[in-house]
């Protein structure tokens, strides 16, 4: 055997023999093998309730557009959640609330995604993909909606949630169930309520009025109120609860994943139009109307808010009911340009523009304003953002149902109230003072850190900025 042959089989022979030692040492247990790794069971779970009773869907009609807003915002925010934060796969089913939710059927096919670099034919993996997915389900549920025969006499909510338990009844690393109605379950005479346990869910209530609603709010708040209670009571992880006009991709995303997203600063603005004061909110000047005027100060002072902002439009009703929300606006500045979003300064200032001056048109025929049922709306968003800043304008009349809606501000909540003097104040000056002193004593027991007051009819940009300007 010659020399080269000979070197080989030593080396052959000292290979095998590290390996017979390694072997050997797994085997008493003190080193361990680098086998592959073992798959837990995991994956996301996703179950969508959507109520398809007459008392909540329209007949002829079906959902409306804010819900079918608030529906796309799920479909981008769980989208987006599952491409970054939630274990995969996900597993997504939309099912309806009916007369017996227990029978009802999906309003989708099931989607389960497959997050791999090469995948079959079909597959659904990418965030384009599954909002694309989500997005076209959406549209069917609308038009669903539309379609008489497909809604019911009554309200199964107990039963629904029952067969969503029973879905993510599966090994999954979270669950999610996400409940759009209102919240008003009725049942067939006789029938029995379905009992339900949940299995660590996160819960977010989307909701908003019946069709059927009393004026005053306060019973509407409590009922949201009583589910959030009974849901964390049988099983739930964490529940959240949000008007549907409150709904946005942001909001959902940091309800849905609280543990590394939030919101940083929320800014509602509640407008009372009633003829005095839209006398004054649209008095010409070199600069336009003082509602814009008021706008641009907003977004100017924003930009050194925590971010992302969020920001309400609220046109205050004679009920909280009929109180007009505008589709929030959503501020997230950023260096890339993301699309359908507000990425700088000069984007946002244009939105709040616009956004005023469609507040405006909506002043037809009211005589009277709600401020509490639209302040206790408001209040009722979650999750709270950081920060929160509420600038109402308004002579502080509070004309809605009594007695009057309660309301609890967010922690960190600064106050403005831009006022005006009533017609009513004719007949006694000390009336209106009294009225501020009153309003303001009410905020402060609220909740509000700071309330400030200036007049309406001598607004200048540098009232908002002494108020408002980061730091104080």
């Amino acid at each position: 055997m010659n020399r080269m042959a000979v070197v080989g089989l030593v080396a052959v022979i000292t290979t095998l023999g590290i390996i017979a030692y390694f072997i050997s040492r797994d085997s008493d247990g003190t080193t361990s093998r680098m086998d592959v790794p073992v798959v837990e069971p995991g994956g996301t779970s996703v179950i969508v309730l959507v109520d398809f009773s007459k008392s909540f869907a329209i007949p002829r009609y079906g959902l409306r557009p804010e819900e079918h807003r608030a529906l796309k915002a799920v479909a981008e925010a769980v989208a987006e959640l599952a491409t970054r934060y939630w274990t995969p796969p996900l597993k997504t089913v939309w099912m309806q609330i009916q007369t017996s939710s227990i029978l009802a059927k999906p309003l989708c096919a099931p989607l389960e995604t497959l997050q791999k670099l090469v995948k079959p034919a079909g597959s659904v993996g990418t965030r384009e993909e599954i909002q694309a997915v989500l997005n076209r389900c959406v549209d069917t549920i609308v038009e669903a909606s539309k379609n008489e025969k497909n809604l019911a006499d009554y309200t199964d909510i107990s039963g629904a949630i029952a067969m969503a338990s029973e879905i993510a009844s599966g090994e999954y690393s979270e669950r999610v169930l996400i409940i759009l109605s209102d919240l008003h379950e009725d049942l067939p005479p006789g029938a029995r309520q379905a009992t339900f346990k949940l299995r660590q869910e996160r819960v977010i209530l989307l909701h908003r009025p019946g069709t059927d609603e009393p004026q005053n709010i306060s019973g509407y708040l409590a009922r949201v109120e009583a589910w959030k209670k009974k849901l964390l009571e049988r099983g739930a992880k964490a529940v959240v609860a949000m008007p549907v006009f409150a709904v946005s991709e942001t909001r959902l995303r940091a309800a849905l994943w609280p543990q590394d997203l939030d919101v940083g600063t929320t800014l509602s603005v509640l407008v009372d139009l009633k003829k005095n004061v839209f006398q004054s909110l649209v008095a010409s000047s070199h600069e336009g109307v003082l509602l814009v005027q008021i706008g641009r100060t907003l977004a100017e002072l924003m930009r050194d808010w925590p971010p992302p902002v969020i920001v309400y439009w609220m046109a205050m009703g004679s009920s909280g009911f009929s109180s007009q929300v505008l589709p929030p606006i959503e501020f997230s500045p950023s260096l890339i340009k993301k699309e359908n979003a507000l990425n700088t300064a000069e984007e946002f200032s244009k939105a709040m523009d616009e956004w005023a001056r469609a507040l405006v048109r909506k002043s037809k025929g009211i005589r009277a304003t709600d401020i509490s049922g639209s302040l206790g709306l408001l209040c009722s968003i979650e999750p709270v953002a950081k920060s929160n800043v509420l600038v109402v304008i308004s002579d502080f009349i509070d004309g809605g149902p009594q007695p009057p809606a309660s309301f609890h501000l967010g922690p960190r909540t600064r106050v403005v109230m831009v006022h005006t003097a009533s017609p009513m104040d004719s007949s006694d000056p000390n009336a209106y003072p009294a009225r501020l002193r009153a309003w303001e004593q009410r905020f402060k027991q609220s909740g509000a850190a700071a309330v400030y007051q200036f007049p309406l009819l001598s607004f200048t940009p540098n009232d908002l900025r002494s108020c408002l300007r980061e730091g104080k």
